[in-house]
């Protein structure tokens, strides 16, 4: 980290800026941000915007599209750092499966984004089931059913969270023979 910290600080004039893993790019922010290096925090964030512009923006629920996992350490770590990144649909629609998916230890360094990313679930939650549909559309029933299950996860979390203990089970669907 060190190291890519001091390629940012002193590029060389013949080589190509150094490009980043999300990963690299929340780690970076991070030292960048406690070294107080404002010029490294805006290479930075020129690299993960980059990132998220190549990213689709509406809400997709079919591979390639779904956000990389990782894209979430390097938004919070830049929003740490004093940089607004906006979300789109797509990033808040995934959210969900990122957070909870997380062990209690790697969650607690972005509990502080999860009420607002979680609000705005519920909000594009609502958008998406509120949307005029026909029978016919396959694709928005895809949609809505993810949507819907994303919502029982959140709800299963903050159970959890309310009750101090492990989320409650996925309920088990029965067998046709029973």
């Amino acid at each position: 980290t060190v190291v890519q910290y001091a390629s940012l600080c002193y590029p060389r004039l013949d080589a190509p800026g150094p490009a980043f893993t999300p990963v690299d790019i929340g780690k970076l922010a991070r030292l960048a941000h406690w070294l107080d290096s404002p010029k490294v925090v805006d290479l930075l964030h020129g690299q993960l915007k980059k990132k998220l512009d190549a990213m689709a923006a509406s809400y997709q629920i079919q591979p390639p599209d779904f956000p990389d996992p990782e894209i979430y350490f390097a938004i919070f770590a830049l929003r740490d750092a004093g940089k607004d990144i906006p979300l789109t649909d797509n990033l808040i629609m995934h959210y969900p499966d990122w957070y909870t998916a997380l062990s209690e230890e790697d969650r607690a360094p972005h509990a502080k984004y999860s009420v607002e990313m979680f609000e705005a679930f519920m909000a594009k939650f609502e958008d998406v089931s509120s949307q005029q549909h026909t029978y016919r559309n396959d694709a928005h029933f895809r949609k809505l059913r993810d949507a819907s299950a994303k919502l029982l996860t959140v709800t299963r979390h903050l159970l959890a969270l309310a009750a101090d203990g492990p989320p409650p089970a996925k309920r088990q669907k029965p067998s046709h023979g029973e």
